[in-house]
């Protein structure tokens, strides 16, 4: 996965070696299913994907997303690996 800008040599390279490109990109929660918001985020996504030839991106919700975790959560008690 491309953390940052996305370089031509880097998506050549891994696709050189059979690898695929994905870049991540920031998920605003509150424009989901918020017309005309969702389309121009999907469009935006879709475009850039298309312009960088990278086969394609992993969405990290930010804005608007929030899990209320219990008082006494743990990296293994969210993981299930207690």
């Amino acid at each position: 996965m491309i953390f940052g800008p996305i370089s031509a040599d880097l998506v050549c390279y891994a696709h050189s070696r059979g690898i695929r490109a994905v870049f991540g990109t920031d998920l605003a929660l509150a424009s989901i299913g918020v017309e005309p918001d969702e389309t121009d985020y999907v469009n935006s996504v879709v475009a850039l994907q298309a312009a960088k030839y990278t086969d394609g991106c992993v969405a990290t919700p930010t804005s608007g997303y929030r899990v209320p975790l219990p008082s006494n959560a743990s990296i293994g008690h969210l993981s299930g690996v207690d």
